[in-house]
C-alpha cells in the first residue's frame, strides 16, 4: 500500500509540474487595523486539478506563502510565513484548511478553493515598529506542495523557525537582502519546483492606507 501511494504521488507531482503556471498572488490591498499593518490577499493557480486529486486521494497539502514587507523609508525588509494545511477526510467526505489555531470545515471542495484564495487582513507588522510616512513594497511568493515529508518539508520548517511573526514578539527577522536569501535557499535546497513567480506589490504610503475599525471589546 505504502508504494503504490508513493507511485501515485509521483504520478501527480509530475503531472503538475506540467502547469502552465504556477501559484502566486494575484493582488494585495493593505490597510490598518487594532494597531497592526494588515493586509487582503488574493492569489490563483493554487489548486490545479493535479493537486485537487493529491487531496481528494487523502494526502494533505500544504500551502506557504512569503510575505516581505520592504521599507522603502529605511531600506530594511521583514518577512512572515502565511501557512495553510488542506485536508480531505475521505471516510467523511469533510475538508478542512488549517493556519495557525484556527481550523475551517467545508463540505465541497469549491468552498475550500474559495477560502484559499482569499485570505483577509492579515497582520503584518504592529503599527508602533513603523514610521507613520513610511513608504514600502509588498513582495509575495506562493507554494503549493504534498506534505509528504523530506527534504521539502525540513526546508519549509526552516523558513517558518526563521521568518518573523509579527503576533510573536520574540520572532526572529530578517533584514536587509531578505529577498535574495529566501531565494537563494530555495535554489540551494532544491524546491524550486514548488514555488510560482515572485510578485512585488506597491508602492503604498502608511499612513494613506484605509483603516479597518475592530469590534470592541465586551467589559463583561
Amino acid at each position: 500500500m505504502g508504494a503504490l501511494r508513493g507511485m501515485l504521488l509521483l504520478a501527480l507531482l509530475a503531472a503538475g509540474a506540467s502547469a502552465d503556471e504556477g501559484p502566486r498572488a494575484l493582488s494585495v490591498d493593505p490597510a490598518r487595523s487594532g494597531g497592526y499593518l494588515v493586509a487582503d490577499l488574493e492569489f490563483e493557480n493554487l489548486l490545479p486539478r493535479p493537486l485537487e486529486n493529491t487531496l481528494r486521494s487523502g494526502l494533505p497539502i500544504v500551502i506557504d506563502c512569503l510575505v516581505e514587507f520592504q521599507d522603502e523609508t529605511s531600506g530594511e525588509s521583514r518577512a512572515l510565513l502565511l501557512r495553510s494545511e488542506l485536508n480531505y477526510d475521505v471516510w467523511e467526505g469533510v475538508y478542512s484548511l488549517r493556519r495557525d489555531e484556527l481550523e475551517r470545515a467545508f463540505g465541497d471542495f469549491l468552498a475550500l478553493h474559495r477560502a484559499c484564495h482569499r485570505q483577509e487582513a492579515l497582520p503584518l507588522a504592529p503599527l508602533g515598529e513603523l514610521p507613520p510616512r513610511t513608504s514600502f513594497h509588498l513582495r509575495l511568493r506562493v507554494a503549493v506542495n504534498p506534505f509528504a515529508g523530506g527534504e521539502s518539508d525540513r526546508v519549509l520548517r526552516w523558513l517558518a523557525e526563521t521568518v518573523s511573526d509579527p503576533r510573536d514578539p520574540g520572532a526572529r527577522e530578517f533584514r536587509l537582502d531578505l529577498g535574495g536569501l529566501i531565494d537563494g535557499f530555495i535554489r540551494s535546497a532544491g524546491r524550486e519546483e514548488g514555488w510560482g513567480e515572485s510578485r512585488r506589490f506597491g508602492p503604498y504610503r502608511l499612513d494613506e492606507l484605509r483603516v479597518i475599525e475592530t469590534a470592541e471589546e465586551d467589559p463583561s
